[in-house]
């Protein structure tokens, strides 16, 4: 193994590293789901580590909206309810939505 080929295992491995600890500190979750016209409903992916408290506490973001022909909707869903275990999305198209929730600030627990 080269010096180059090292350096770049090395860096990758942190990357890795760093982003785990950062979906770790602000709860990260995602997922994908099919959208139909009308509303569905996400369920977040229970986890001790992960769970919310409050609906307050994180926001959702949509990643990707594509209706069959590879056209995007985001503009046309909405967030018409939302709860600690998950959301409403309303959609006036059907298609695939991939979404990602994350805590608003990141939960730093420095005793453990």
């Amino acid at each position: 193994m080269t010096k180059e080929q090292a350096v770049e295992l090395f860096r990758k491995a942190n990357e890795d590293l760093t982003i785990a600890n950062l979906r770790k500190a602000f709860k990260a979750k995602s997922g994908e789901e099919n959208l139909i016209v009308g509303g569905i409903n996400v369920v977040l992916p229970i986890d001790n580590d992960t769970t919310y408290a409050t609906a307050d506490e994180y926001e959702i973001v949509f990643n990707s909206a594509k209706d069959g022909n590879g056209t995007n909707i985001k503009d046309a869903l909405k967030i018409t309810n939302k709860t600690a275990n998950g959301f409403t999305v309303t959609s006036t198209r059907a298609g695939v939505l991939r979404w990602e929730t994350h805590l608003k600030t990141p939960d730093f627990n420095f005793w453990d």
